[in-house]
């Protein structure tokens, strides 16, 4: 029967319980994995070597080649986009840690993000991110309870393009050394987060590797099959069951002896929270063992484990078309083609009681253009304040009559062309402020055009509430005493005054003189009683409010951001001819007109030119 045998008691209803790891599992730790199961691993392994990939029959994980790992760790990459599972050296990509950083920085991101109560750190954290935030699509699951399908979907397609034009070399603009920002990645990895977005794409897929034979085609290819895997889960997606004859048994899910489960469209994308804990692992098959590892190549091993023929199957075919040499655009590319590419019918969200619930009435087409979508904004995070803007109050505004600043939501992260749409609507995009969503100026008071246009999903004035930082209405709240707190007004960047003229009325809101303020154009320090903060946050040229934290270290975050405890040069620097520009004040006494004098570049470098020191950097 196809079933896993060892949790005969599991529930796929979703019940809340205690929330787990959302993918099939992996191996990490001491003994060359012994914590997990290898599915991932195994899975992959199956398909290069029924795809006719080059790799033989009989290669088990044991025997596998290095080459062969590079496919399989970017498989594992999905579960370990931080590298903390593995320990590269110069020849060999397949040395297990002991797992203990990974177990750390997985155990924090269940704080870190909980939807009741965010952390502020939580887009440092990497692998929460990948299982429980807003990478989840990864895994082929929803970012948040109240993300519209249409998103997961484009969020999933994004990251299989970028990765599939890795593996096959077919886009000059999409290559390992392209800078993730400058890809179509860059909607995902913000600014603020981790990894940093100013880096490759091969330092995405690998990080500091030090193996010789690093193929970044090969791990982009890898973690494509992740996805596919996670996605014939039943804890990550709904599909529509396709032999629901064969069925014997829903708790748990058996089928007929002889028979394999097949899965079809996607009908709802889950997300993490409120699942069951033995449900999740049951079918992610973290207890059960690889039926044949010494023979991966037999299919049929895989008939007996609800979801693993199809997911096998399925990534066989994805190395099939790269072989056979398919792009990822046109008739017969993979953008068209590939198993997502399939109608969904609606996504799910899991309320507080943990049982899943349709977001809305299924789709009967696929993404039709005259579907009506919903026209109420999802939550966004604003200078880390949340609002959930779906039931909107009827105090919220309509129109732009009192401002010149809204905030516009796409369905997705807006493309070019729709940009170019609104700036010939009279929109000036200002800032990417939340997901899918877009400060703006414009000036017209009626909102309706805007609303109006395919691509948008809902948009409303800026609202006052959302300007002050979310870290100055903790600090007010925590502080009983405290009643006067020195703050930074930031302007807008399109403003409807200057700094000068706008810091009169905040002279007034603030009830202080005008002498108190420190101006400058961009930024108006004031300090203010609290009472006084919603007033000024009334004033249409301000974007957001700030505490003025006083000068010191207050921690060490930027290490991490700037990756300065890693050595990632692309090449050794051995002092031969070489031309290096040294960011430091180390060669002299801080003075700039006296590096010259006080050391002997003539000896060992020469010094081709200086600029200002500028202070410590």
């Amino acid at each position: 029967m196809a079933t896993s045998t060892d949790h005969e008691n599991a529930d796929t209803s979703g019940q809340a319980g205690k929330e787990v790891a959302p993918q099939m599992s992996v191996s990490g730790g001491l003994w060359n994995g012994i914590i997990g199961k290898p599915f991932h691993e195994s899975l992959t392994l199956s398909a290069l070597i029924s795809s006719k990939s080059g790799t033989p029959q009989g290669t088990t994980l044991e025997s596998a080649t290095n080459d062969d790992w590079e496919h399989i760790r970017g498989a594992v990459w999905n579960d370990d986009p931080d590298y903390q599972l593995f320990s590269d050296t110069h020849d060999s990509n397949h040395s297990y840690t002991l797992g203990f950083d990974w177990a750390l920085k997985f155990k924090s991101a269940e704080k870190e993000w909980n939807p009741n109560n965010l952390g502020f750190t939580r887009m440092k954290n990497v692998t929460g991110r990948s299982h429980y935030g807003d990478l989840q699509f990864l895994h082929c699951m929803a970012s948040d309870r109240d993300e519209e399908p249409e998103v997961t979907k484009a969020n999933i397609m994004t990251w299989m393009e970028v990765m599939y034009k890795l593996a096959t070399g077919e886009d000059d603009k999409i290559t390992p050394s392209t800078v993730v920002s400058q890809s179509p990645l860059g909607v995902l990895f913000p600014d603020d987060s981790l990894p940093p977005n100013w880096l490759s794409l091969a330092f995405l897929l690998s990080k500091d590797s030090k193996f010789k034979g690093l193929d970044i085609g090969r791990r982009a290819l890898g973690s494509m099959f992740h996805v596919i895997q996670d996605s014939y889960a039943i804890g990550h997606a709904k599909r529509e069951l396709l032999n629901e004859k064969d069925r014997v048994s829903d708790d748990p899910l058996k089928f007929k002896d002889g028979t394999i489960d097949r899965w079809g469209p996607i009908q709802i994308f889950h997300t993490y929270y409120g699942q069951d804990s033995v449900s999740h692992k049951h079918y992610d098959h973290f207890f059960d063992r690889i039926p044949d590892p010494e023979h991966l190549d037999n299919l049929e091993q895989w008939n007996n484990l609800i979801g693993c023929r199809d997911a096998v199957d399925r990534c066989k075919v994805l190395v099939e078309k790269k072989l056979e040499g398919k792009k990822w655009e046109g008739d017969d590319g993979l953008r068209q083609g590939l198993f997502l590419s399939i109608p969904f019918t609606y996504n799910c969200r899991l309320p507080s009681q943990g049982y899943f619930t349709p977001l809305r009435h299924p789709l009967s087409t696929f993404f039709r253009n005259d579907f009506s979508f919903h026209t109420k904004m999802a939550t966004i995070q604003i200078n880390g304040s949340t609002a959930n803007l779906v039931n909107s109050p009827d105090s919220v505004p309509k129109d732009a009559e009192s401002t010149n600043f809204i905030l516009i939501q796409g369905h997705s992260d807006l493309t070019p062309g729709q940009k170019q749409k609104l700036e010939d609507s009279k929109v000036k995009i200002l800032e990417y402020v939340s997901r899918n969503t877009y400060l703006c100026r414009y000036e017209p008071k009626d909102l309706s055009a805007i609303r109006a246009m395919a691509a948008v999903k809902s948009v409303i004035p800026y609202l006052p509430d959302l300007k002050t930082t979310v870290t100055l209405k903790e600090l007010i709240e925590r502080d009983n005493k405290k009643t006067r707190y020195e703050v930074d007004c930031i302007l807008h960047k399109s403003p409807n005054v200057n700094a000068n003229n706008l810091a009169t009325s905040i002279a007034q809101k603030a009830r202080v003189d005008l002498q108190d303020l420190q101006i400058s154009p961009s930024i108006i320090r004031v300090t203010v009683h609290q009472d006084d903060l919603s007033e000024i946050a009334k004033l249409d040229s301000i974007s957001r409010i700030e505490e003025v934290r006083p000068v010191g270290v207050l921690n060490n975050e930027a290490r991490a951001i700037l990756n300065v405890d890693l050595l990632t040069l692309s090449s050794s620097y051995e002092g031969a001819n070489q031309r290096i520009c040294v960011a430091d004040t180390g060669f002299d006494l801080g003075r700039s007109n006296s590096v010259g004098s006080e050391v002997q570049f003539d000896r060992s470098i020469q010094s081709i030119a200086q600029g200002p020191i500028r202070g410590p950097i």
